[in-house]
């Protein structure tokens, strides 16, 4: 057997600590980052699949009655075709044992055809008596299959658990900007049932397209002919909602692709501070074995059998150490690392999925990186002669080693001046690390008060406490006459033939009262009349605004953000921004995302007609977490080519009554406030994991970075012991320079790092909706200190027993 083959156990043992700490830092940055981003992607491919064979809708349409059989044809057949399938629903209220009261259960028929359910526990309702529901809300309502509920008087027994591949995630209406999982749950019952149990049914159709290779564009060029046929042949549309326009589908999506790209950056963060680490090691090894290496060197070993055998432990603790964590990912650690997903989301049961790219980034590289760093590392260190290493000479000594020290200084305080200036390259490394390190921790406690912010900020961003966005330009200053026509007209509606369907008296006495809208002066603008009757007072408090949402490119991200244009009324009550003269005002925080300056044309997109338009801002006014234009409102009817009293939206401090019908959604502070707490709570629970993984990578790297230091001193060390200093005289000695260099580190680290946090998180948010402000506040900043002094203190706990086992035999060992 080969000398140097004998030599590997000895030199394993010798520098046990090292490398159990190198096995650590890789295992734990491949199992943390592995395991998310491995989950993640498992989900998102289980749903790609799901949806590849459930004959998913392009699209769907809610009709106010059934839509004739002819018409259903006639859209069917309508250029390259598609399918209309009914996917009627209705909304019930129901009780369950532990369950939240006001439960309510959005009833479907079961599905064969379309829209395929996936069933994660239990099997499809089969008997009139029996129902399954959402997985989330079983979940978090602690329901088992078999459970019973009490719906509408009848006991229905839980026989399993679905998820939908249209609704992801349970919100009742397209523009809920919350989710729930808690009061609310999809149903699926045999088709007698629900003929039984429904009330008030929803007429929604789901359309797939025979041609599904169509692009967003193309697509909605198809919705808008369907709605054109539809509205020629009578029927009334009260929404047509494309695929990735419907939260319940994409939410999901955009929420696990942002969250990959936050795991994939911290990945890249703590692969940069494995190769510190490396560096350090490398450098480490060749030192303390240079009068071995000078010895093998003068017995005829070759440089490339030296390099060969000093790689050997740092490859095979990067083979150990990446399969173990590849074992912890793929062993159910990736599961756990997506429990938040299950939580929120109504998604499929988890699968690990092996993916080619997650193993390349998180595997093959950092093996790649230890095998290139140690091997140039260790390359760059055999140019030494034999007789340097011999008289252990390789190391380079800088200007700061023949520096003279004042006489009147204390042999303390030259010591450990003569600590510093001899492991400067070193300290230089320890402070690039913990500087890597501190990025890793301040992005993960910087994201949580981000958040907190900027949900505060978008509350702030309601300008009334009631904003209401309409389909047509719904008129509320209305006389007891106009409201009666109305009621009338919206009593007939409810109807599909009034005529058979109501008493020919009644028929009539509504027709008579509807008929008065004919020549009312609103209904011959375009404007329908409400059916409510609101206050003097609330009338007095409501502004009439004209909005649209429109597209520009993104300054860093090739995609582009969603901008609300507002026209508003000149001194406003609501918006406070001057747009008389024409002037155009920009969002500050659109202006920053977008990069958009005063004087300059931009163009903006509507994404769904292709309509462009040319607009300069005036003026850059609002807040950082600002998206929107605005405009008065005539110049907005001009821009928009709409007539000069268009509007389609009011903003009131006080509530306003009305129709339904016209109703798009209500906005209010709270319900922004709420929004920005659920994305909170979504990014914490992923930030908090990304913790666990920051906060061990800290100590390990610091733990390796300063054990290098003690180990090069163990010789003075060990001569020290010899002259009779005791251990805590000792560890003043070496320790003392060493916690300085980390306390100087860690504070001088602050400023560095809020610049390299700064660039990252602008990148990591760019495609993201929104404008995020970044304030680090003195708090965060200190606990990012703690954390660092913190992980520095469990280090120094074990480098203090290192200090000890040195013997004094060391200082026996001739040196030449």
């Amino acid at each position: 057997m080969s000398p140097l083959i004998k030599r590997l156990p000895r030199d394993f043992i010798h520098n046990l600590g090292k490398y159990l700490g190198l096995f650590f830092l890789i295992t734990v940055t491949i199992a943390m980052v592995s395991s998310f981003l491995t989950g993640a992607s498992s989900i998102q491919k289980r749903i790609a699949q799901n949806r590849a064979t459930a004959n998913l809708e392009d699209f769907y349409v809610t009709t106010q009655f059934k839509i004739p059989n002819d018409v259903i044809t006639k859209v069917q057949k309508h250029r390259s075709g598609c399918t209309l399938y009914e996917n009627f629903y209705s909304d019930v209220q129901f009780t369950a044992p532990g369950a939240q009261k006001q439960t309510t259960a959005r009833l479907f028929k079961n599905r064969t055809d379309f829209n395929m359910v996936t069933y994660v526990e239990g099997r499809a309702p089969s008997q009139d008596n029996e129902i399954a529901l959402s997985r989330t809300y079983c979940n978090n309502n602690n329901l088992s299959v078999g459970d019973t509920i009490q719906l509408s008087g009848r006991t229905l027994t839980i026989t399993g658990f679905m998820s939908m591949p249209d609704y992801q995630v349970l919100v009742k209406k397209n523009t809920d900007l919350i989710y729930d999982g808690v009061t609310f749950t999809l149903a699926q019952l045999t088709d007698e049932a629900y003929d039984q149990l429904s009330k008030a049914q929803v007429y929604r159709y789901s359309v797939v397209l025979d041609n599904t290779s169509m692009v967003l564009s193309e697509r909605v060029t198809y919705e808008q002919d369907v709605a054109k046929l539809l509205n020629d042949n009578h029927v009334f549309l009260t929404e047509l909602i494309d695929k990735e326009d419907n939260n319940a589908y994409s939410y999901a999506d955009k929420d696990f692709e942002s969250d990959q790209k936050s795991w994939a950056v911290a990945g890249t963060i703590l692969l940069v501070v494995a190769s510190f680490v490396f560096v350090v090691l490398t450098k480490a090894t060749i030192v303390s074995e240079s009068a071995v290496i000078g010895t093998l060197l003068a017995s005829g070993y070759r440089k490339r059998e030296l390099i060969a055998h000093y790689m050997v432990l740092p490859t095979l603790t990067g083979l150990l150490a990446a399969g173990i964590g590849n074992i912890i990912c793929y062993s159910g650690f990736a599961k756990n690392m997506t429990q938040s997903y299950y939580r929120a989301y109504d998604i499929i049961n988890f699968m690990p999925l092996f993916s080619v790219e997650i193993f390349v980034f998180m595997t093959v590289l950092p093996v790649l990186l230890l095998m290139i760093v140690s091997f140039i590392g260790i390359a760059i260190s055999l140019k030494a002669t034999p007789l340097q290493f011999l008289r252990q000479e390789i190391r380079h000594r800088s200007r700061g080693s023949k520096l003279v020290f004042p006489d009147y200084w204390k042999f303390l305080r030259r010591f450990r001046m003569r600590i510093l200036v001899r492991n400067t390259s070193q300290f230089l490394i320890l402070f690039l690390g913990i500087v890597f390190s501190n990025v890793l921790l301040l992005m993960c406690l910087c994201t949580i008060p981000l958040m907190e912010e900027y949900s505060a900020q978008m509350s702030k961003m309601v300008p009334a406490q009631h904003v209401y966005t309409l389909k047509e330009p719904l008129e509320i200053d209305v006389t007891s006459a106009q409201v009666d026509a109305a009621s009338a007209l919206n009593v007939l509606h409810k109807y599909e033939h009034p005529e058979d369907e109501l008493s020919k008296s009644r028929y009539l006495t509504l027709l008579m009262r509807a008929s008065l809208l004919e020549s009312d002066p609103y209904v011959a603008a375009g404007h329908p009349v409400n059916m409510y009757h609101n206050s003097v007072q609330a009338i007095e408090k409501s502004e009439k605004f004209a909005v649209t949402t429109l597209d520009v490119p993104r300054a860093i991200s090739g995609k582009s953000e969603e901008v609300t244009v507002y026209g508003i009324d000149l001194n406003s009550d609501y918006w406070k921004f001057d747009v008389s003269g024409g002037k155009i005002v920009v969002g500050l925080g659109l202006a920053q995302k977008c990069n958009l300056t005063r004087g300059e044309q931009y163009c903006f997109t509507n994404r769904y007609t292709g309509d462009t338009y040319m607009l300069s801002p005036d003026v850059i006014a609002g807040s950082q977490t600002d998206m929107n234009v605005y405009m008065s409102r005539t110049m907005w009817c001009e821009i928009f080519d709409k007539p000069v009293d268009y509007f389609n939206g009011y903003a009131s401090n006080k509530p306003l009554l009305l129709d339904d019908l016209y109703l798009v959604a209500e906005t209010t502070p709270g319900q922004m406030a709420s929004a920005g707490d659920q994305i909170n709570r979504s990014m914490g629970s992923v930030l908090s994991m990304l913790m666990w993984a920051a906060i061990p990578v800290s100590v390990l790297l610091i733990f390796l970075l300063t054990k290098t230091i003690i180990e090069q001193s163990a010789r003075y060390i060990s001569y020290m012991k010899v002259f009779g200093y005791t251990e805590k005289e000792i560890r003043m000695l070496y320790m003392h320079p060493i916690t300085f260099t980390v306390l100087a580190s860690e504070l001088l680290s602050i400023p560095v790092i809020i610049v390299i946090v700064n660039e990252i998180m602008h990148q990591l948010l760019a495609d993201y909706a929104g404008n995020f402000p970044l304030n680090y506040r003195p708090e965060l900043l200190m606990q990012v200190f703690i954390i660092g002094i913190a992980t520095y203190v469990v280090a120094a706990a074990i480098h203090v027993w290192n200090i000890h086992k040195v013997s004094l035999a060391e200082a026996l060992k001739v040196q030449e």
